[in-house]
Parts: structure tokens; sequence; C-alpha cells
């Protein structure tokens, strides 16, 4: 089994930001909508959350050409999860959607957070949290990205 890997494009993603708005620009409205639910385990239908990370997964893996994205990526076989993560740059990525849990989810990258002993080790460089979002925000965070989705009636 080979072991090579090509190098990440980071003359096209120099940023993890920049990474993560050319893959917004690729998202496809109808995989996001309330008619195109998908299924998960037992057949049920996809939570709304769960069509955005796949498609923002496809969208990654599009953009990249090798599946440099790992979805719900553990540390050293810990059970905490960040929903996707970009190894070869130490980039991790969570998302919300309409600020669901928003303030849990941003405590997970600071100080005593779940994820903050990945960044001490330098596990994790960069990271972002993406909230998709059909509202707009009543506050904005500087920690969390949001994405205003108008007109795709995801729920």
């Amino acid at each position: 089994m080979s072991t090579w890997a090509p190098p990440f494009p980071s003359h096209e993603f120099p940023s993890l930001k920049e990474l993560c708005f050319d893959a917004i620009k690729e998202l496809e409205p109808d995989a996001l909508s309330s008619q195109n639910r998908g299924l998960g385990p037992g057949a049920e239908p996809l939570p709304v959350e769960a069509r955005y990370q796949h498609e923002f997964y496809r969208a990654c893996s599009k953009l990249l050409y090798y599946p440099f994205i790992l979805s719900e990526w553990s540390g050293k076989g810990e059970s905490r999860r960040v929903d996707f993560l970009i190894k070869s740059q130490k980039w991790a990525i969570e998302c919300s959607r309409d600020g669901d849990r928003l303030e849990e989810r941003i405590s997970r990258f600071q100080k005593g957070g779940r994820y903050y002993d990945w960044i001490k080790a330098q596990e994790i460089k960069e990271y972002i949290l993406l909230d998709f979002r059909q509202t707009e925000p009543t506050e904005i965070r500087c920690m969390a990205l949001s994405i205003l989705f108008l007109g795709l009636h995801a729920d």
C-alpha cells in the first residue's frame, strides 16, 4: 500500500478561510433543500446540519482533487471529534446551523475545551467554526463565521 500523497495545493488555498469561502461558493442549493433530505442510518432522514456537513465535505473534496479532508477526526484515539480536519495543514473545521449551540461549540477551542489540547500540542494550528444560517445572526462572534443562506429552505 502506498503512503504517497500529493502536496496540499497551498498556492490555491493559502489559508483555511480561503478554502472554506471557496467551498461555500461550490455548495449546491438543491442538496440542502428540504426535498432532498437524504437518508442516514436506519433509513431515517438526515438532520439538516448533517446535510450541510455532507455538502460542505463534497465541495471541499471537489476543490482539493485529493482526499485531504477527513470527516469526524479524533486525535490519537480520543472520543472527542472535530467535524473536519485537513491533517497536512492542521486545519480544523466545525459546523453549526442557525447558531445551534454556538457558545458551546466556540468553547471547544478555548482553554479547557475539548479541542484545546490538540491546539496546545499543535495538532490543530488553525480552525474555523462555520455557522450555516437561514436567519440573520443577532450578534457577530469573532470566532464563528456565519454564512447566510436565504431562500434555500433546508428545514
